[in-house]
């Protein structure tokens, strides 16, 4: 099982631990909207973290160069991410 639209939902990644998913599949477009939002990229960092302690796969379907310099720095420090366009 896995989450989508996580990040829109800041209850789910707080909830990450027992809802017991595999993954969490995030796309580009909901990465540039948070991207633009107050305090978007600390919403991803928080995501990121929680994850990794949790063991679910963070999976970012879309193209990383569309994304800021931070937003791809974080991701690629992510150790369990996938992204599914190569």
């Amino acid at each position: 099982r896995g989450a989508r639209r996580a990040l829109q939902l800041p209850r789910v990644v707080m909830d990450l631990t027992t809802l017991h998913i595999s993954y969490v599949r995030v796309e580009n477009a909901e990465l540039l909207e948070l991207e633009q939002k107050t305090g978007g990229l600390i919403v991803l960092r928080s995501a990121l973290d929680i994850c990794a302690l949790s063991g679910v796969l963070f999976i970012f379907d879309g193209e990383f160069s569309q994304l800021t310099e931070s937003t791809r720095q974080m991701l690629q420090e992510y150790g369990k991410l996938t992204s599914s366009t190569t």
